[in-house]
């Protein structure tokens, strides 16, 4: 399956086209194969773009994550790494655990 094509924008427009055109100008024998080689690049850009969409998302999701946990820890945390600023984060709340049970 695939979304609905009159939805699609961008790269894979070309594509779509390509397959409505096979669909057009084979309306029966697309249900036999006519159109498989269409539909199969059809597949490969809309996983490609799905890819690229889901990548972006996480790097807004990362960037605001290490936000906020510098926010808790200070601008002296080292964000280089993914988890650098929630190590930092926790043994900041360990010592503070360790200090009140003191």
């Amino acid at each position: 399956m695939h979304p609905p094509l009159h939805k699609v924008d961008g790269a894979c427009k070309d594509v779509v086209l390509a397959l409505e055109s096979c669909h057009a100008n084979f309306p029966y024998r697309k249900y036999v194969g006519a159109c498989n080689n269409q539909k199969a690049l059809l597949d490969i850009c809309f996983r490609a773009d799905k890819k690229e969409r889901q990548s972006r998302g996480l790097e807004v999701v990362d960037a605001s994550r290490r936000m906020q946990v510098a926010g808790n820890v200070g601008a002296t945390t080292d964000l280089s790494t993914p988890f650098a600023a929630w190590e930092a984060e926790m043994e900041r709340r360990n010592q503070s655990k360790n200090t009140t049970r003191a």
